[in-house]
């Protein structure tokens, strides 16, 4: 499209609420064995596969891994059916699923999540299909922006956060997810351990993604338009 001409260019990454993210940078983590995913329920096309996060978590239980650790499904209900459904599936395990919480409420499951999980698209065509998948993921840079390590879906957007990020884990299948819980089940046993990875999650994803009203943000839409902040104030007056 741009034939023989060269363009610089950069990609802007959609803004994450500052509602969400903690800012305060010395705020310290206090991370429990808590694993996190945040999505509307239900249960076709753009679905974000809680079913698929439950059964996830589920053998990973029955093969001795995540003692101790929960697993926490959070969204607004578009199917109660669907919420039903994977209620019922998750019932006799350490999980629960929360639907149309307050924004305080889901600021704090963020802070206290130690991973972050994500599983749209799982199981579909990404070249038939491509609207079924998560085409940025927000919830991904929300969770990793309150030093939550993501484990995603190898597809579309929350495939190339993860490999931004260059922290995290992405899987094909549910069998290769089971095995890297089964494999790093003691990583986060200890507090510390936790806290210092939450730490080095927060910081890269700052790093490389922008807050609503960041200063770099601002700065790189208006130098497209090769303006800097006295030009805008300038024209402002005017």
């Amino acid at each position: 499209m741009w034939k023989e001409k060269n363009y610089a260019s950069d990609i802007l990454y959609p803004a994450i609420s500052e509602k969400i993210v903690e800012l305060n940078e010395k705020t310290i983590f206090d991370k429990s064995k808590q694993i996190l995913s945040v999505g509307r329920f239900f249960s076709t096309g753009h679905s974000k596969n809680q079913h698929i996060i439950a059964d996830l978590f589920k053998q990973c239980v029955d093969a001795g891994s995540l003692n101790g650790w929960e697993l926490v499904l959070v969204g607004s209900s578009n199917d109660d059916k669907y919420v039903q459904f994977v209620t019922k599936s998750l019932s006799g395990y350490n999980a629960k699923i929360l639907t149309n919480i307050s924004l305080d409420e889901l600021k704090s499951y963020y802070r206290s999540a130690s991973i972050y999980i994500h599983a749209a698209g799982y199981g579909q065509d990404i070249n038939k299909e491509p609207e079924n998948f998560e085409h940025f993921g927000m919830t991904v840079v929300e969770a990793a922006m309150n030093g939550c390590l993501p484990v995603v879906y190898n597809q579309a957007g929350p495939k190339e956060i993860v490999e931004k990020l260059g922290i995290g884990n992405l899987y094909d299948t549910i069998e290769q997810a089971v095995e890297f819980f089964i494999e790093r089940n003691g990583e986060f046993d200890r507090r510390e351990k936790r806290n210092l990875a939450a730490e080095e999650i927060r910081s890269k994803a700052k790093s490389l993604f922008y807050t609503s009203s960041s200063p770099r943000r601002r700065e790189a839409i208006l130098s497209v338009f090769g303006l800097d902040k006295i030009d805008v104030m300038s024209n402002m007056a005017t």
